[in-house]
């Protein structure tokens, strides 16, 4: 989810899901499970999704349609850095 921040935060703090998803495509390495199908989509995207559905709940994210916006909550957990992501995230769960 610390790429998905990036992203937002790189582009002026919104995006489209597919320029995200694309942008996710290519900064990070997945293994050959992560891209492997999982319905139609593989699990990465999915695992994106539910994590976007979480951060969205925790106030990080808003998701409105295809556009999402980070918020000026998610804006401070990007800026804690990547290290502090598996906190953040087991907080959301």
């Amino acid at each position: 989810m610390y790429v998905v921040l990036q992203y937002l935060d790189e582009h002026g703090g919104f995006g489209m899901r597919k320029d995200i998803e694309h942008y996710v495509s290519t900064h990070v390495s997945f293994t050959y499970w992560e891209s492997e199908p999982n319905g139609p989509y593989t699990h990465w995207q999915q695992a994106m999704r539910l994590g976007a559905r979480a951060f969205e709940k925790a106030g990080y994210i808003e998701r409105n349609g295809e556009i999402w916006t980070l918020t000026p909550d998610g804006k401070e957990v990007y800026d804690m850095g990547e290290s502090a992501m598996p906190e953040v995230i087991d907080s959301v769960w």
